[in-house]
């Protein structure tokens, strides 16, 4: 009985599992609305944990363009990011916590109305996984080396 192919197969699948996770990107708020005459919205969010935040701020032009559409993000106690005028920004958070993204706009013509969307996403931060690998592995050897000396994984089959 030959143990060591499941133990290569059970070190490879560990391997893998620790070094196929790559971080994505997951939409933390997503808001779409209205500005009439001159208004000022305020949104809050929550971000898990450090990471990197992607704001995608957008004039609809619906029925006309916003004259003005400017956005802020900041933490309880300082402004981390600002946006004036329509566009994409990115900024890095250091921890998980509350943030808040102050958005103002202007409409103008004849209905004094304009359409903008907003979309807050979060990408964490990448954890160096190549020291977790090398201790997974040392351990594994160990293991290994541990049920040799013990008699338990057999060397090669003997008939």
């Amino acid at each position: 009985m030959d143990r060591l192919p499941k133990y290569v197969a059970a070190a490879t699948l560990a391997v893998g599992s620790l070094c196929g996770s790559a971080p994505h990107a997951d939409t933390m708020l997503a808001e779409s609305g209205l500005i009439v005459g001159t208004e000022s919205l305020s949104f809050g969010f929550d971000a898990p944990g450090a990471g990197t935040v992607s704001v995608q701020l957008t004039d609809l032009d619906w029925p006309m363009p916003l004259s003005v559409l400017d956005l802020s993000a900041t933490s309880a106690t300082t402004t981390l990011e600002s946006l004036a005028g329509p566009g994409d920004v990115s900024f890095k958070i250091s921890s998980g916590g509350a943030y808040y993204a102050h958005l103002t706009g202007e409409a103008q013509g004849s209905l004094d109305v304009g359409a903008y969307s907003l979309q807050l996403s979060f990408t964490p931060a990448a954890v160096p996984l190549p020291s977790s690998v090398w201790m997974l592995l040392g351990g594994l050897t160990l293991f290994g080396a541990a049920l040799r000396y013990r008699g338990n994984l057999p060397l090669a089959d003997r008939a």
